[in-house]
């Protein structure tokens, strides 16, 4: 039969099992579930994958694991089931993530088998991937210490000997890097347009697809910043932007203030003189939307910062239409700005 399970029974079976990873009737329950169907079967493998590899801590992912669990223990405690595996999920996750990850996905995915439990332990340079999806954001922990906040539609990509003998992840999209010193590996971030070489140092990193350029800001430290196209390099020092044209590969540096560059892992839009075609990428980003721009406007700048917690797409499109500089509609599902 193929049942299809919510996203939340899912994780609220895999807190279940986390928890108790040695007990049988956790292991068949999560099993029934992934073999009820493919979509189940794939969404697991995703989750737990990324839990044992990656460690994510993320207020906004799908997988947030001790929001899981939370979900879990209301559950049992509405069917009169006792819930003290939460003591045990405490004391063995640690332990769990590291010695069991390869034996416990293969016992608990028979569609893998043996193939998938070789790959886990032989295939240590297998790609650990994260993805922000539209309309969320996500904190990640590397390894080595090093937090990196991804914004909504963003990847990134790195190796599972991550912080061993090197210290190098792939990015598509932009993120926040807080970078943990380490002056026998630099840390370094690769995207399409540009690679960036650090010992330690926090900055915003924007390489999007659909953009037309690539965006650097330091907050502190010091970065190296070389463009692909031009092979120019540039020395970054605090409180300045470096941005790489993708059709030239011309790289301009200037002075910011360079504060709120990571207004977006709070939260917070801000909007710095940006077009608004850029500004409604961003809107379809964080809120899941379609926005279509005038001709004539998308090259019009706009200033200004909102709070995403507080203040849904219409709030924005309505304080920005009070400054008469553009005004806004609803049809056929989407956003038009005129």
């Amino acid at each position: 039969m193929d049942k299809r399970y919510t996203h939340s029974e899912l994780d609220n079976l895999i807190a279940a099992y986390l928890a108790d990873i040695a007990q049988p009737e956790a292991i068949r329950q999560l099993d029934d579930a992934a073999q009820a169907s493919e979509d189940n079967r794939q969404y697991i493998r995703q989750q737990l994958e990324v839990w044992f590899s990656a460690g994510v801590a993320s207020q906004h992912c799908r997988f947030d694991a001790e929001a899981a669990y939370n979900r879990f223990e209301c559950k049992m405690a509405a069917v009169g089931t006792p819930t003290s595996a939460k003591v045990r999920w405490h004391k063995r996750w640690i332990r769990m993530a590291v010695a069991t990850a390869a034996v416990a996905l293969a016992l608990l995915l028979p569609w893998a088998g043996y193939q998938y439990a070789t790959r886990q332990w032989t295939l240590q340079m297998a790609d650990v991937s994260i993805t922000a999806p539209m309309g969320a954001t996500a904190r990640v922990n590397l390894p080595d210490g090093t937090a990196v906040w991804l914004n909504a539609g963003s990847r990134i990509d790195y190796a599972q000997s991550y912080g061993l003998t090197h210290r190098h992840v792939r990015l598509e999209g932009e993120a926040s890097f807080d970078v943990a010193k380490n002056k026998r590996l630099p840390f370094t971030v690769e995207s399409k347009t540009a690679s960036l070489k650090v010992t330690g140092t926090k900055f915003t990193y924007a390489d999007y697809p659909e953009e037309n350029r690539l965006t650097v800001n330091l907050l502190h430290g010091s970065v190296k910043l070389t463009g692909r196209k031009s092979g120019q390099t540039v020395q970054m020092k605090p409180n300045e932007r470096v941005t790489i044209s993708k059709q030239t590969g011309r790289m301009d540096k200037t002075k910011v203030n360079a504060a709120q560059a990571d207004a977006w892992t709070h939260g917070e839009l801000f909007f710095d003189e940006l077009p608004m075609a850029e500004i409604a990428r961003q809107l379809e980003r964080r809120y899941k939307a379609k926005i279509e721009v005038a001709p004539y406007l998308q090259k019009k700048t706009f200033y200004g910062m909102f709070n995403t917690h507080d203040a849904t797409l219409e709030d924005v499109l309505s304080i920005m239409a009070e400054t008469k500089q553009m005004n806004y509609r609803k049809a056929n599902g989407k956003y038009q700005l005129y």
